[in-house]
């Protein structure tokens, strides 16, 4: 399969035709459910507080930044385009200080 793959497409290309992996297709051949809730932390979940400490521990990502996304995500979740700009801005600070050579410390902080 992996030579029929076109990731232009998203597709197979098959002597029957071009062929696609629908949602349908995995919840058949791996017996995952497809309804409901994407997400279920049932007794893992953490509240407000502790997700925002979480974010400023681990991401640096401010508090009052970091409540606003929660309030966007109704709970205490980060979309991934938000996830994906607190990363790439931690890579550029993290950059930025090896440039400047800053101690170690500072550098792994981002």
């Amino acid at each position: 399969f992996t030579e029929r793959w076109q990731p232009e497409t998203g597709t197979f290309h098959l002597p029957i035709g071009e062929v696609t992996i629908t949602l349908d297709d995995v919840s058949c051949l791996l017996h995952i459910p497809i309804t409901g809730k994407m997400l279920n932390h049932l007794g893992t979940s953490c509240t407000t507080e502790e997700g925002e400490d979480m974010c400023r521990e681990y991401l640096n990502f401010p508090r009052t930044k970091c409540r606003a996304e929660f309030k966007k995500m109704k709970g205490a979740h980060i979309g991934f385009p938000m996830l994906e700009k607190i990363y790439a801005a931690n890579l550029r600070r993290a950059l930025k200080a090896e440039e400047e050579e800053e101690e170690e410390e500072v550098v792994q902080n981002y």
